[in-house]
């Protein structure tokens, strides 16, 4: 029995929920055995610079954090749906990994 685990993140919450969405749909239609989507914690990247790059007057400090969202889906048994979604078109902000494993 072969899987297909498949693995959506991006920085846009919502692009990589449509994208989830989207593949899961493709599978069901295809009657592949689907499990998931699997929602994983939020990675928060943060980076706190200080504005005044000389040292000098006030300490002011500039706060810029990325969220990264990810989910996980496992596809078993249907080749069919797996050359559907690598024909899915994916947003640039969006990434996807496909790991095949018998």
């Amino acid at each position: 029995m072969e899987r297909a685990r498949i693995i959506i993140y991006g920085n846009q919450k919502q692009n990589v929920e449509d994208m989830t969405n989207q593949i899961v749909s493709i599978a069901k239609n295809d009657k592949a055995v689907v499990r998931g989507p699997i929602p994983l914690p939020t990675k928060k990247i943060r980076v706190v610079v200080r504005k005044n790059v000389s040292g000098e007057g006030n300490t002011a400090w500039d706060r810029y954090e990325m969220r990264i969202s990810k989910r996980i889906v496992d596809i078993y048994r249907s080749d069919k749906a797996m050359r559907d979604v690598m024909k899915i078109q994916v947003p640039d902000d969006v990434h996807i990994e496909i790991d095949v494993t018998r």
